[in-house]
């Protein structure tokens, strides 16, 4: 999902001094539905031929945003330490997750194993018949 989020960031204010009471019934005349629609097909065709081109501010719009709703990374920065010697058991993390994330509910404990390896540093394996996360521990742990 998030590879194809692209913000639309619309920051203007029309109330007040800006605000056009008969702006409806403008847009609606004539010869300004066929301007709309001209600027709708000119941007169209240019998408099609050259992409989507994000500008600065929807870059940064876009990365604010995954930050703040990537729960794993936001799990780990509040409740974990990294290190080479540390490991925790997958069933234990994942319930901690879930538990404080309920958007984490709606994946498998196997996409979370995924989604949770891809944030980096982090290994998983079966060891003395469990399953644990290898370079990650919590911080009320040992």
């Amino acid at each position: 999902f998030l590879r194809r989020f692209l913000p639309v960031i619309f920051n203007q204010d029309f109330s007040g001094d800006k605000s056009d009471a008969h702006l409806k019934n403008k847009l609606r005349a004539t010869d300004e539905l066929s301007g709309i629609l001209n600027i709708l097909v000119r941007e169209c065709m240019a998408w099609q031929s050259e992409g989507l081109i994000m500008s600065g501010a929807m870059q940064k719009t876009r990365d604010e945003y995954i930050e703040e709703n990537d729960f794993i990374a936001n799990f780990i920065a509040d409740n974990c330490k990294i290190g080479a010697d540390l490991s925790v058991s997958r069933k234990n993390f994942v319930e901690s997750l879930k538990k404080e994330y309920p958007q984490a509910r709606r994946f498998s404990e196997k996409k979370l194993t995924e989604m949770i390896l891809k944030t980096g540093g982090i290994t998983y394996k079966k060891s003395n018949g469990d399953r644990k996360f290898f370079g990650i521990g919590f911080f009320d742990e040992g």
